[in-house]
């Protein structure tokens, strides 16, 4: 008998010089990233994965249930996995420790509130997508589909209106700057 409730499998390639589109989604498509802290920690964690992970960030944007990046590991050898799972953890991590701290000012101000922990799960599990991105027309075509996600979902009129993200922090010189390719082919019409 044939197991049609098979999960699909992902694979990872870890090919020098080739740039990834990454793609994570939250648990149960849970708004997460409708709070401003959400976003601003994660941006926090992206930069501090950038630095200790040595990869170069074309582009990103932060939505409310999920969020899309192009990185490309500078190293000879490197493992996308562990760049991805240090940027997920890392954020889930502090993202859950502000969130506990919020709440337990809430409860010492009210003394009958429930002391019980929940457990937060914010992502998805499994790995995401994880799309290798060979040709400076790949990454251009990824940054430019990343960038108009907003657009295309009616949240902005043109990419660089949407503070979340990559295009707004090339426009307005704030948040996560991106780096150049060298031979971007931004002038797209969305």
């Amino acid at each position: 008998m044939i197991d049609y409730f098979r999960r699909k499998r992902f694979y990872h390639y870890n090919t020098p010089g080739h740039a990834h589109e990454l793609t994570f989604w939250c648990y149960q498509q849970v708004r997460y990233f409708d709070d401003p802290v959400a976003r601003s920690v994660f941006l926090q964690e992206l930069e501090r994965a950038r630095a200790a992970y040595r990869f170069k960030l074309f582009a990103y944007v932060i939505m409310p249930a999920h969020v899309h990046l192009v990185i490309a590991p500078q190293e000879q050898h490197y493992n996308i996995i562990r760049i991805r799972n240090g940027i997920r953890g890392c954020f889930a991590r502090r993202y859950t420790r502000a969130l506990r701290k919020l709440n337990d000012a809430h409860r010492s101000r009210d003394p009958d509130a429930e002391q019980n922990r929940e457990v937060l799960t914010l992502w998805e599990s499994g790995g995401g997508e994880d799309r290798n991105l060979w040709s400076a027309d790949e990454i251009n075509d990824s940054i430019f589909y990343i960038e108009a996600n907003p657009v295309r979902l009616f949240l902005a009129g043109a990419p660089e209106q949407w503070p979340a993200s990559s295009a707004y922090a090339r426009r307005y010189g704030v948040g996560a700057i991106p780096d150049d390719i060298g031979t971007r082919l931004l002038q797209r019409a969305v």
